[in-house]
């Protein structure tokens, strides 16, 4: 079986046509989280942070790196969602946008609630500025991994003295109904001054075969900025769950975090 982080590294030059961000920028950064994986390569129980972790299931399974977006039942989805919760839909799935899923309901002509790729076209000086500034590339192979090879995320930037009054969920399923996947998630979140939002992110997974789910947020909460954050884990046995989150806050911000997980 081919190693691991060979595979990764030899499927870079195929799937690279797919990344978001054609940037200088974003494409210089991409490259040098690639060199830093290429060089350090998954995290071992040396490193003080991972000594109790053991990360074999990951490393020494054989993911596919999946070459076009899978598509998911509505009435599969409906599994996985709050009943009677009136929510912004963000659906990713094995870490790409699905927009025939996803739904905003909130209105606001300054508030944007999608996904990292289409938001470069209009806020791409916003996402550079804000993009790996939380998240170090280098503080680990698995947010290295990310960083190169995310092929899409959600991008979710509440304008200034904005309370959004509806949540915005962030619904993460993994489906290896066909073969072994792994998705790379990368989410960013911008909350200006004085603005006020409740942030759900729920992970699940179909299928027989095993997935990986190798997650990175990053959040920014400017002055007086108050962001309620919440994250449900709740995949099957079949799949490993790598998950980093980093909050970047300003003064008088307030961020409160609840994580649940049960798979």
């Amino acid at each position: 079986m081919t190693d691991l982080k060979e595979k990764i590294l030899e499927e870079y030059k195929n799937i690279e046509k797919t990344f978001f961000g054609e940037s200088t920028e974003l494409h210089h950064i991409r490259d040098n989280a690639k060199e830093y994986f290429k060089t350090f390569g998954f995290p071992n129980k040396k490193m003080e942070d991972w000594r109790f972790t053991n990360i074999n299931p990951i490393v020494n399974n054989n993911f596919d790196f999946v070459k076009e977006k899978q598509k998911i039942e509505k009435n599969v989805l409906q599994n996985f969602l709050i009943p009677d919760l009136k929510t912004n839909l963000i659906v990713l799935i094995n870490g790409e946008y699905s927009t025939e899923n996803s739904k905003i309901i909130s209105e606001n002509k300054n508030l944007l609630i999608g996904n990292i790729k289409d938001a470069l076209k209009t806020k791409k000086e916003i996402i550079e500025k804000h993009y790996t500034k939380y998240a170090d590339y280098k503080a680990d192979g698995f947010t290295a991994l990310n960083t190169a090879w995310a092929l899409d995320g959600a991008y979710i930037h509440i304008p200034a003295d904005l309370e959004l009054k509806e949540p915005v969920m962030i619904l993460n399923v993994m489906d290896s109904r066909k073969s072994k996947v792994i998705g790379q998630p990368r989410n960013l979140i911008i909350a200006e001054k004085n603005s006020k939002a409740h942030i759900i992110e729920e992970y699940y997974s179909l299928g027989e075969y095993d997935s990986f789910s190798n997650v990175v947020t990053e959040i920014y909460s400017d002055e007086n900025s108050n962001i309620q954050y919440y994250k449900i884990q709740n995949e099957e046995l079949n799949s490993c769950h790598v998950g980093t989150t980093q909050v970047f806050q300003e003064k008088n911000s307030v961020f409160s975090s609840v994580t649940i997980s049960w798979g």
